[in-house]
């Protein structure tokens, strides 16, 4: 059995180096998932293997951790890790359906083809003797696709974002290694081959004006939170602040009467009404007179203030007879 497996797999590369697929029928480079328009525009319809070309794809998952230059996945559980993207499990998933398990003795569990493929950008090689598959980030998926065995096709100058990930071509190599990890995917400019610099930093917030706003999780700009009553009430880290009064709003401090300035942040001193019982904060004033209030204008007149508290009116005591006292008149004692 293990003689068959071998001769089997010796028969295919060479049909597959010398370009036999095409006359069996079988169509070469064949991308296993979402494949680039590139890719698909540069295949011709008689099966022949596509043409040269450097457009990179989309924006494919990283295959693998940073720092390494020749990526690789282990098995499934390890795309489950922390930053896995949901396209990094469907690779495995991917990987799981097309690679054989030559761990097993039973023909029937190998159902996947063992000859590497394409998804995307990323050409997979499957493991032997039950070990994990590799995963090789190329330039593009028509680099992948016109690959031979494990190796992409020869990359050129270019490079590729995969996430917050930067590719470049190593031309000495020909292979693609990972240049430099950006802030965030959206930070990573592969057309200028390098990490754009942050705006901001995720989470910083700050106030333009009355505009309370915060980074966005990407680092790329501030996105406004709130709008605030007006610049005062915005606080750059705490948000909009609720507003102490009502522009316009009076109020009694003591004698004084007081009014909330224009930016609600507080009240200011219009009028000192002298004592606490002359501000009026309903109306907004000093009152002339205590409402009510009777107090004695002279020995013989008695002073009485009107309900609006703004006039007093008079009220003599009958002569020789009364005398005013505490606001009232009162009958003068007889002579014994």
């Amino acid at each position: 059995m293990s003689r068959w497996k071998n001769t089997t797999t010796i028969i295919g590369g060479l049909l597959a180096w010398l370009g036999c697929n095409a006359m069996l029928g079988i169509d070469e480079s064949t991308c296993v998932g979402p494949c680039d328009e590139s890719s698909a525009a540069e295949g011709s319809s008689d099966g022949s293997r596509p043409g040269g070309g450097d457009t990179p794809t989309g924006d494919p998952a990283p295959a693998t951790a940073a720092g390494s230059e020749r990526p690789r996945t282990g098995t499934a559980a390890s795309s489950a890790a922390e930053g896995a993207s949901s396209e990094e499990l469907g690779l495995d998933e991917i990987i799981a359906a097309q690679c054989p398990d030559d761990g097993s003795e039973d023909d029937s569990a190998q159902e996947g083809s063992a000859e590497p493929f394409c998804v995307g950008n990323r050409r997979v090689s499957c493991g032997v003797g039950g070990a994990a598959a590799s995963v090789t980030v190329c330039a593009s998926a028509d680099h992948c696709g016109r690959g031979t065995g494990a190796e992409c096709a020869a990359c050129s100058s270019q490079s590729v974002c995969q996430g917050a990930e930067l590719w470049r071509c190593d031309t000495r190599r020909s292979e693609m290694v990972l240049a430099e990890t950006c802030a965030s995917a959206a930070l990573c400019d592969a057309a200028l081959g390098a990490c754009v610099a942050a705006t901001c930093l995720p989470d910083q917030t700050r106030c333009q004006g009355a505009s309370f706003e915060s980074c966005n999780a990407s680092g790329t700009e501030f996105v406004r939170v709130e709008q605030c009553q007006n610049a005062i009430a915005c606080d750059p880290e705490a948000g909009c602040q609720a507003p102490e009064c009502s522009a316009g709003q009076r109020r009694c401090a003591g004698g004084a009467l007081q009014e909330c300035n224009e930016n609600s942040t507080g009240f200011d001193n219009v009028q000192n009404c002298g004592v606490p019982a002359l501000c009026n904060a309903t109306e907004g004033r000093c009152n002339e007179c205590v409402p009510g209030v009777r107090r004695c204008e002279s020995a013989s007149t008695v002073a009485v203030c009107d309900g609006a508290g703004l006039t007093e009116t008079t009220i003599a005591c009958r002569p020789l007879l009364e005398a005013c006292e505490d606001g009232e008149c009162v009958l003068l004692g007889l002579p014994l």
